[in-house]
Parts: structure tokens; sequence; C-alpha cells
């Protein structure tokens, strides 16, 4: 924009003077040195206010222009602007065309070499400096302006003859500070990109590991309450299993200063081994993980359930969270009567506890609740079999049987039918070609992602085929089989068998599929 304003600026009073003089006024039809200058004016003047109307557009709407190279416009802008400065002056163009500059402007033009001289100068100057345009570029100004009026001082004529060297030297001079300025800034700005770079890299990676810390710390917060919640006693462990940050709840349970002590200790062998396959697998998996173990006290031998948890190996002591469940109690002495009633005053807290949780009971404070139950004798007499979420345990719905293969050839010659396949003239029957095409779906099939919730319908079973149906089903639409009364619009889940338990919630079914594979 600077540029075109620049050419309106010198041109408008020439033309005015021209125009207006007494003699020889200027004559647009005629081809002489003022109208060539004017019109390779007015060409540059055109080139400068298209550059300029396509950097507001750029500015105003980013993007529009973005497969744009800005950098080579730019650049071919200036040269038009510096071969305009060199050829088309009012000095060397008259001459050019063999006439006197004197006799063809009113002004007088020998003060246009100096100005030409700083105009170039100032040009370079201004690129180098302040446009991002790199050096293995900018130096097409160099031959194309520069050289051009070196050519002009040298071949044509100079305003000062005897000084001509004079003014050849200070313009080399001055462009080559220019260029040299010019290289210096693009390496300084490319340093201090390359930094910004590394500094929005090194934010990048900040920013990401902040946030992986975040989730670590907000998994192994809910890993604790987990815990906490879960267990009986939740025992902090360091990276050799030895105690860590002991208090009095840890020491009553163990009956013994734990600080510092082995959880291990407190084991037998087997259950030692078992331990520490455990300690590997929750260190590779990251994931918590169960085991059933026998703690050996002085008083008591306690069947417990050991919840582990892995706070992470970069994670300051304690890495490990131990949660202990208790399942059963067997006094292996006679205690004093004040030690038995502290037993039983923890068993009281802890029943408590559990009942303002909202958690399940453990199976002795069960018995101790209702000693007369023949189901809690029942299930106390039985090997443990409790969760840490669901209490207690009901028995799993029987799976269905599996569907043979005759039966599952048969639902897939139903599905058949409506692939089209092109025939093969050396296949047997259009039939076996059809089949031999399924090798192709079922490498195709393989190599989709995963789909973890992926399940057959839950509808039923038809006991002739062993086939599943969907929900609501009334005939079998691979083997016709009708559905046996009064269990059509019943789930798997629902004809599953289920123990009936004492205050304990009936199962929910699951909602199958509303339509089938096969249309009939």
């Amino acid at each position: 924009m600077a540029g075109a304003a620049l050419i309106v600026i010198a041109l408008i009073p020439v033309i005015i003077r021209e125009t207006s003089r007494s003699e020889d006024p200027l004559d647009f039809a005629e081809f002489d040195a003022r109208t060539v200058a004017i019109m390779i004016w007015g060409g540059a003047f055109l080139v400068a206010l298209s550059f300029s109307i396509m950097s507001g557009v750029q500015i105003a709407k980013p993007g529009r222009l973005k497969n744009w190279n800005w950098e080579l416009h730019f650049v071919m802008f200036a040269v038009v602007y510096t071969l305009s400065l060199s050829l088309a002056n009012f000095w060397h163009l008259p001459m050019l065309m063999g006439r006197n500059p004197r006799e063809v402007w009113v002004h007088n033009a020998e003060g246009t070499e100096v100005f030409v001289l700083l105009a170039l100068d100032g040009l370079v100057t201004a690129i180098a400096m302040y446009v991002p345009v790199r050096s293995c570029i900018s130096w097409l100004l160099f031959p194309s302006g520069v050289g051009c009026y070196f050519v002009m001082l040298v071949a044509v004529d100079s305003v000062y003859s005897n000084d001509r060297h004079l003014t050849v030297g200070a313009l080399l001079c001055l462009t080559f500070f220019a260029l040299h300025g010019g290289m210096r800034n693009e390496v300084q700005r490319r340093k201090n990109w390359q930094a910004l770079m590394r500094v929005q890299q090194t934010e990048e990676v900040v920013e990401i590991q902040r946030v992986e810390i975040e989730d670590t710390n907000a998994l192994a917060k809910g890993m604790v309450t987990l815990a906490n919640s879960l267990c009986d006693v939740v025992v902090p462990m360091t990276s050799e299993m030895h105690v860590q940050n002991a208090k009095d709840i840890h020491n009553k349970w163990f009956e013994k200063d734990m600080e510092g002590q082995s959880v291990l200790d407190f084991m037998g062998e087997s259950d030692q081994a078992r331990f520490r396959s455990l300690l590997v697998s929750v260190s590779k998996r990251h994931a918590p993980l169960c085991l059933p173990v026998t703690i050996h006290k002085k008083s008591l031998t306690s069947e417990c359930h050991l919840l582990l948890v892995d706070n992470g190996a970069d994670r300051p002591e304690p890495r490990y969270l131990l949660g202990i469940r208790v399942e059963g109690d067997r006094i292996l002495s006679q205690q004093p009567s004040m030690y038995v009633s502290e037993i039983a005053e923890h068993m009281s807290i802890s029943s408590n506890l559990n009942e303002f949780l909202g958690l399940v009971p453990t199976v002795s404070a069960l018995a101790s609740q209702n000693a007369m139950s023949s189901w809690n004798r029942e299930m106390m007499d039985r090997d443990s079999d409790f969760s840490f979420t669901t209490y207690p345990k009901n028995m799993p719905p029987p799976p269905p049987s599996t569907t043979p293969a005759k039966w599952r050839a048969k639902s897939i010659r139903k599905l058949i039918p409506r692939w089209s396949i092109q025939r093969d003239p050396d296949s047997c029957c259009h039939y076996h070609t059809v089949v031999q095409s399924m090798q192709d779906v079922i490498d195709y099939m393989r190599s989709e992602e995963c789909e973890p919730l992926w399940s057959t319908l839950s509808g039923g079973q038809c006991q002739s085929c062993k086939c599943m149906c969907t929900k609501g089903w009334q005939k079998c639409v691979v083997c016709g089989t009708l559905a046996p009364d009064g269990m059509a619009s019943r789930s798997i889940i629902e004809l599953a068998p289920v123990r009936e338990v004492p205050s304990s919630p009936s199962s929910s079914s699951l909602n199958a599929p509303d339509q089938s594979l096969f249309l009939q």
C-alpha cells in the first residue's frame, strides 16, 4: 500500500506540470519518453495495488488465500518496483530513447540519480529489516534493481560523470550492508523461532505430564477410597513390602508394632509365594487385584481377602496400599476377658461402619448378629465365596449350551441368499462358490477392531437347535421350533434359576435386541 501511495504522490505533480506546459504539452496519444515513463509507473502502481488488495483480503478473511506463496509474490512485486526505479526514472529513460532529459521534462531531472540511489537502498534495507523474506530469495532484488541501475550508470550516462565511480561504490556498499544485515536478522529470527518452538513443545510435554499426574492422583485417590470402603484395614507398604506410616489400628489388628514390618511374616510359605506373584502382576498391569490368604497373628488366625493397589513406581513411598477384609477369625488360645471384649468391640465397630457406608457385612459379623440363622451357619461352614462388591453372591445363571456346527451352518445358509456373488464357471455349483467366498468375509471380520461389549442374543435359547433368539420370540428362525408356553417374552437371564436369599434384591433382566438377523 505504501508503494502504491508513493507512486501516486510522485506521478500526479509530474503529469500536471507536463500537461499544463505551453510548449509541447503531454499528449498520451504520442509515443515519447514522458508517455512511456508514465505507462511503466502506472503498471507498477497496478501491481502494488493488486498486492495490497490481496493482502487486505488475507487479513480480513484468514485462510481464504492460504495456498498462496506470499513470499514469492512479494519478491515479484519488489522486483517490478526496483526495475521501474532503475529503467523508468526521469533521467535515464529519455537517454535510452535518444533524448536529452533536460529537454524532455519541465523540471530539472538531474536530481533523479540521487533519488533513485536512496530509493533503491531504502527499499532493500526495509525489506531486509522488516519483511520476513528469506535471504535465499531476497538476493533477487540485487540483480533486478541494483544491477540494472549499475548498468544504467556505467553504460548510459550519469549526471556526475566524473564522480560516477563514487556513486557506483556507494550503491554497492549500501546494498551489501542491507543484504548482510538482512541475513543476520534472518539468523536471529530463526533462532528465536526455534527457541519458541522448543518452549511450546516443552509446554505441551509439561501439560501432558500434568494431565497424567492428575489422572494418576485421581486414580490413586479413588483406589484409596475404594480400599477404605471395602476393607477392614488398609495398610500402606513400600516397594520392599514393609509397612510405612503404621497407625494404632494397624498395630491393634496385627497385635504388633507394624512400623517397618513385612506383611509376609504373617503368612504361610504358600501364601507368601502367591502374594509375591500378585505383587508382580499388580506392578505390571497397574490394576488392583485380589487374593485370598490366611493371616497368622498371636491370638487369631484370620481368613482374609487382600486387595493390592499400586500407586505407581514414579510416586513417593508408600507405593502399595494393601486392603484387608476379614472373612472369618479363629481364636488360637484362651485370652484374658479384657482382650476378648476388645475383639468384640472391634467387630461391633466394623459392623456399624459397614452399615454406615452401605456395605455388606462380613461373614463373621453376620454370624454374630444372627447366630441361629441356618443360612448364616451354612455360609460359615462353606469355603469363603464373597466378593468386594456384591454380597451375598448369587448363583450365576447357567450358560447357554453351545450351538452345534450343523445349526450354525443352517443359520448361515439362511443368510447367504442375500449375497450377490459372481458365478465361477470352474466351480461345481454356485452354492459352493458363495460358500468359498465366506473366507474373504472371515478375513475381513478378523481385521476389524475388537468389540468388548459384543454378545450373543439374550432373549432365550431354542432347545431344539440351541440357537439364540431375540426377546419375545415366538418361533425359532433357524429350525422353526415354537417357543414354550409362557416363555416367549422372557429373556435367557430371566429364565436362569436364581438362589433365593433373604433380603437380597432380585436379578434384573437385560434388554435383548428387538430384531432378528433373519427375516422369514
